[in-house]
């Protein structure tokens, strides 16, 4: 099983259970826009990862303060980051899963969109983990 290895994206993760169904969902799609703009050779603020997926700036983040005396955030790798955010994606996914006869809009298996788009079935697989 993947973890997400950012304790501070955990800790978010863990909160976000207690939001209701309706910001979850708002939050799932932020973490999905994310995702898509994350460059895996540049370096992110915590606080920047927070924001975008909760509007909100997070409070009493561990500073790191440098010998030069500035304060900064420690920076988490994009490629690590992209990682986590796939988790956490998956992760809040899973909490947002309600039965399929609950679902107001239709759904499909596995085999009906490979047919669909007359593609196989491991395309669809390599599509649901990208």
């Amino acid at each position: 099983m993947r973890y997400i290895k950012n304790p501070d994206l955990a800790r978010l993760l863990a909160q976000l259970r207690f939001t209701p169904p309706r910001q979850r969902h708002k939050q799932l799609e932020a973490a999905e826009n994310l995702l898509s703009i994350i460059d895996k050779n540049k370096e992110y603020p915590f606080d920047f990862v927070c924001f975008k997926i909760t509007g909100f700036h997070p409070r009493n983040l561990p500073i790191f303060t440098p010998p030069t005396g500035l304060s900064e955030q420690s920076l988490i790798k994009g490629d690590e980051l992209i990682e986590d955010l796939q988790v956490f994606i998956s992760k809040l996914t899973s909490l947002l899963a309600r039965p399929v006869a609950l679902q107001r809009q239709k759904i499909y298996t596995v085999e009906q969109l490979a047919q669909t788009y007359n593609v196989s079935t491991k395309t669809i697989q390599r599509w649901r983990r990208r």
